[in-house]
């Protein structure tokens, strides 16, 4: 079922977190998606424990449920230093995720170049037991500090099927692994024709995991794809979202990538599901 319908913080360019909150929710807005350096320039003052709360109690204060506090940062590169770094900042959201009120922390997969672009060995064993060997210590992570950590699957990375995203699930067998399912994410021009198949496996192997649905749209021109707004491309929504809201648990439908001046329309557009 259809919980909360949200946005990407960032989507609105950079805003302090009242100004923010106030915006989203003009344009209809009861959820958000944030990553602190794209929204507020920088994360590490939000990282402390004081700072922390006082995000959170304005949140609560304001209505704004934190459905996503994203961590994106790459933890399969080969790069030791880089991929180290990044784990630490990943154990610091977790750490704060209650203080902020966060309902997940998430990211992707990425790739084995710190760069993040394709890696000859990202669909080997070699790039998929690097994730392995870092999602375990998130999960561990996560697991300790009692808060939900979500997988986005990506077509261009390490994990780039429903069926890499259901073997790592089992690798990792962890209370605390969930799901954010951004269909477009999995969609290429050479796939996007069977995206009722890529839809059915994400719901039936992970009807239990997943907590958001990142929402965009996409169209296909001169062979590539191009991200466009919600309601505008070819994603077939009404098939989608019948399959979301047969979903037991509330998952929270966050407008993602949209321009600025399209995100009222694209709130319009969305919530009109909640009362189909």
């Amino acid at each position: 079922m259809i919980n909360k319908i949200g946005v990407r913080g960032h989507d609105y360019g950079a805003l302090m977190p009242k100004a923010l909150c106030e915006t989203l929710k003009k344009d209809g807005y009861k959820a958000l998606h944030l990553a602190f350096k794209k929204s507020f320039g920088e994360m590490e003052t939000y990282l402390v424990e004081d700072q922390a709360k006082t995000l959170g109690t304005l949140l609560k204060k304001e209505a704004v449920k934190l459905s996503v506090l994203g961590c994106y940062l790459n933890y399969s590169q080969f790069d030791e230093e880089k991929r180290q770094a990044n784990l630490q900042k990943c154990f610091r959201h977790l750490e704060r995720a209650h203080d902020f009120g966060a309902a997940c922390i998430a990211s992707e997969t990425f790739t084995l170049n710190s760069d993040n672009k394709r890696h000859p060995e990202d669909l080997t064993e070699i790039g998929y037991s690097r994730v392995v060997e870092s999602y375990q210590q998130i999960m561990a992570k996560a697991e300790k500090e009692a808060v939900d950590f979500a997988v986005e699957p990506v077509a261009l990375h390490i994990i780039n099927t429903p069926q890499r995203l259901q073997r790592l699930k089992e690798d990792l067998n962890s209370p605390r692994f969930k799901v954010i399912f951004d269909p477009v994410n999995l969609i290429t021009p050479d796939n996007y024709q069977d995206q009722r198949t890529i839809i059915d496996e994400m719901l039936t192997l992970f009807k239990d995991e997943i907590v958001v649905l990142h929402a965009k749209d996409f169209v296909i021109e001169k062979g590539c794809k191009k991200i466009v707004a919600p309601g505008e491309g070819l994603l077939d929504y009404d098939y989608l979202m019948k399959g979301i809201k047969g979903l037991k648990q509330g998952v929270d439908v966050i407008a993602e990538g949209n321009p600025r001046e399209t995100l009222n329309e694209t709130y319009s557009f969305l919530s009109a599901y909640e009362a189909i």
